[in-house]
């Protein structure tokens, strides 16, 4: 029965205590618990199993997964981020990397950004790349542009636009590009390889580049609005070009 009265006096007195808000280096917490460190002093650290998975700095930085330091002010993840829910934010979403390559992975599909800058979209053998814009399309490089794959379809409501040092779009099966305008442009050369090509536009179709190659190379050379099947001119000038 003593111990029992005993239980019941704690009890009563660390409800209280537990009810107010609790600081460490702080006599007016402002939460439950408010911890206040010194300038070059690491507030708060989490172990398990006397692993560190969680850790804020003393420059304000936090570790989640890892005792590595993070960036100054700033989040470093070790393991699998996986949101429930969408990612929004009111300004736009800074991400850098000025040493190793940055993989966005879903499924077998990926999305690489190389050091130097270089992007590259990647599926896999079952999973389908879709570019479409119920406007304009712009897709444009700085570099190199190669579109590829099985089929590429590039679709726009109004205009499409493809710019790149040099271009190159190859398929084993289909090129589609439909648009209002069709746009091709590149200051070095343009490459299109499949065993079909569809370029489809109500206005028109502009294909501009240093070197426009039909037929791999071979001949005959045609000029603009020539129609060319296989080594043929079925119309358009009669002037055939060589090599």
């Amino acid at each position: 029965m003593k111990q029992f009265i005993i239980v019941l006096v704690a009890l009563a007195t660390v409800q209280p205590a537990f009810s107010q808000n609790v600081g460490i280096g702080t006599t007016s917490p402002g939460d439950k618990l408010h911890i206040n460190a010194p300038s070059g002093v690491d507030p708060f650290r989490v172990d398990i199993n006397n692993n560190t998975k969680l850790r804020v700095w003393a420059d304000g930085g936090v570790s989640i997964g890892s005792l590595a330091p993070p960036p100054a002010d700033g989040l470093l993840v070790q393991g699998t981020l996986q949101p429930q829910n969408n990612i929004s934010t009111p300004n736009k979403m800074y991400i850098e990397s000025t040493a190793d390559s940055m993989v966005i992975k879903a499924g077998g599909s990926r999305v690489i950004i190389a050091p130097n800058g270089d992007i590259t979209i990647e599926t896999d053998g079952t999973s389908t790349l879709n570019i479409e814009s119920n406007g304009n399309l712009f897709v444009e490089a700085q570099g190199n542009l190669n579109l590829k794959g099985a089929a590429v379809n590039l679709e726009a409501a109004g205009n499409l636009t493809i710019k790149g040092t040099t271009i190159n779009q190859i398929a084993s099966t289909n090129i589609s590009l439909n648009a209002v305008s069709i746009n091709q442009a590149a200051s070095g050369s343009i490459g299109l390889a499949a065993a079909t090509i569809n370029q489809n536009a109500s206005a028109t179709v502009a294909i501009n580049g240093a070197i426009i190659t039909l037929n791999g190379g071979g001949r005959p050379l045609a000029r603009l609005a020539d129609l060319v099947s296989g080594n043929t001119i079925i119309s358009g000038s009669p002037t055939v070009f060589t090599n």
